[in-house]
């Protein structure tokens, strides 16, 4: 019987065959740095990573996914933890629905075992409480392309993987990012990468997560370097998120414990959970300032156990110190929310954003536990919007200034000279443990500068620097409580 053309091409689709089973993905065509074609690489959407978040595993920490029998067709992306219409975002993140939403995406230049290739492993922001991997942004062809093995992972957003609940396990959706990297040191070298090289990365919420992870006593040995882009620090205490929890408890209507929110659906807590994670009144001012000083009302909180410590006891003195550590942000972060009060902009744009940058190198050159650290600073400005804001770096280190809406935020016209730079330092740290400038001494420096053209500058961060200096993180660390 003669085969149809639909089964010679999936014949030729890639098939990777891992401990879990077969995993079948497409063949994608990236272009090169001048947009030219190159060479396919293999896309696999959708893996699963840990079994559905639902019924009993919806608060609880994640399971790792059971092997599957046959081939798992991994074409498409899986659904993800953010619900519902997202509206007009800076980054386009699309949701798709279905409960399976913990799941990884890979792109590789090479799906065989001997390549041993670096990996970088990706974790989209969204301020823990939106956002998705399924961005057209986060396309990982030209990492592949340029010799890197790519992870994007879903993760549990808002209440349902960070709010506080007495009697379930905290900070689940940090557990979610130890679960995928469990996956990846497991299963990563089918797939043609060295889970010896394992660099995890990612902007805004992403970034933070980086930072938590690097004093997470469970991802420990899961990585070998860290690339924080745009940090948004995540920073509540117990009390305060425990506070939060009984709040929106008593909005919908039951106990603040495991069983009480057990018994109110997705839906309904999605629909009440603005209340809780963004400041409103009457809490409006003193929530604006606690916003301004300790970071965003929801995301990791420093349980003692699974996250010790804050983000810069964790970049500091965490398990995890000792490796590479490359940070910055954009120069104009906030600026946009404030067009007509450019120094109200430019306040909380250091204050949310900028002054984690010196304040993280200061501590890790000040502790004898940390290893080398790398600042830059993202000051290249379109001509519309004329600004360097939050997420514009995001397409350029991925190299991909021809997505849909990077216009929004990059202009009609952004440097492929600069997507060279920013993308290639990533990779370069990816590669060789160095992103190819000279460390940041105690946050004076040198940063590199992503402009045109692209510099070094002592003190880059000087503006910010001098406030920020004198909030240095404690020299202790909270090592996890005895079990």
């Amino acid at each position: 019987m003669s085969r149809t053309a639909a089964e010679a091409i999936e014949d030729a689709a890639p098939v990777v065959r891992t401990s879990a089973g077969a995993v079948r993905g497409a063949w994608a065509y990236p272009g090169g740095l001048s947009g030219e074609t190159v060479a396919r690489v293999a896309a696999f959407r959708g893996i699963p990573y840990a079994e559905p978040p639902v019924g009993p595993l919806r608060f609880a920490p994640p399971q790792p996914r059971s092997p599957w029998e046959g081939s798992l067709d991994a074409t498409a992306f899986g659904p993800t933890p953010q619900r519902g219409d997202a509206g007009i975002t800076l980054i386009p993140e699309p949701s798709i629905p279905g409960d399976d939403t913990l799941s990884v995406n890979i792109w590789t230049p090479d799906p065989d075992p001997a390549a041993a290739l670096p990996v970088v492993v990706w974790i989209h922001g969204g301020g823990f409480i939106s956002g998705s991997p399924t961005s057209p942004w986060y396309d990982g062809g030209a990492f592949a392309r340029d010799g890197t093995v790519l992870v994007t992972l879903s993760y549990r957003l808002g209440f349902t993987g960070f709010g506080w609940i007495e009697g379930a396990t905290p900070n689940r959706g940090v557990l979610d990012w130890i679960c995928a990297l469990r996956w990846v040191r497991d299963h990563i070298g089918a797939f043609g990468g060295d889970p010896g090289r394992v660099t995890i990365a990612g902007q805004s919420a992403g970034g933070s997560a980086v930072l938590t992870l690097l004093g997470a006593p469970g991802a420990a040995g899961l990585f070998h370097g860290a690339y924080a882009m745009s940090a948004a620090v995540a920073d509540p205490s117990v009390e305060e998120a425990r506070a939060r929890g009984r709040r929106l408890a008593r909005l919908a209507g039951v106990a603040p414990n495991l069983a009480g929110f057990s018994a109110v659906p997705e839906a309904r807590i999605l629909e009440l959970q603005p209340r809780v994670t963004a400041p409103a009144a009457p809490r409006l001012l003193r929530e604006l300032h606690g916003l301004i000083r300790d970071g965003l009302m929801i995301g990791p909180v420093a349980d003692g156990e699974i996250v010790p410590g804050g983000a810069v006891a964790s970049a500091a003195n965490g398990p995890s110190a000792g490796l590479p550590l490359v940070l910055g942000t954009a120069d104009d972060e906030l600026m946009g929310l404030f067009p007509r009060r450019r120094r109200l902009g430019r306040y909380t744009t250091d204050a949310v954003f900028r002054g984690w940058v010196p304040r993280i190198a200061a501590a890790r050159s000040d502790s004898p536990q940390a290893g080398p650290t790398w600042s830059y600073r993202f000051a290249w400005r379109p001509d519309d919007p004329p600004r360097a804001g939050h997420c514009i770096d995001v397409p350029f280190v991925f190299d991909r200034l021809d997505a849909p809406g990077v216009e929004r935020v990059a202009g009609a016209s952004p440097p492929q000279e600069l997507a060279d730079a920013v993308h290639g330092a990533l990779v370069a740290l990816a590669k060789t443990g160095e992103p190819g400038w000279a460390p940041d001494d105690g946050g004076r420096g040198p940063s590199r500068v992503f402009d045109r053209p692209v510099r070094d500058e002592p003190n880059a961060y000087a503006s910010v620097a001098r406030s920020e200096l004198r909030r240095r993180a404690p020299a202790g660390y909270a090592r996890p409580r005895s079990t």
